[in-house]
């Protein structure tokens, strides 16, 4: 899985130093990759916002609005 991070995130710079959630296999890939990794339903993290699984979803789309009408 590691990469599949890469190859989304070449240079560390989407997820280093920010906070993230993910599906549990993903969670050490992204850690490695510099991200802060909470095991939460929605993080959102300056202009990123992750979650775990499709259970989420719900949650996830809530805070997705939320960031587009600011």
């Amino acid at each position: 899985m590691i990469d599949l991070v890469k190859a989304f995130d070449s240079d560390n710079k989407i997820v280093k130093g920010k906070e993230t959630t993910s599906w549990w296999s993903m969670m050490v890939d992204l850690k490695n990759a510099g991200s802060i990794v909470k095991d939460q339903p929605v993080v959102k993290s300056k202009n990123l916002i992750t979650s775990r699984a499709s259970i989420d979803l719900a949650p996830f789309t809530t805070k997705i609005i939320n960031a587009l009408k600011k």
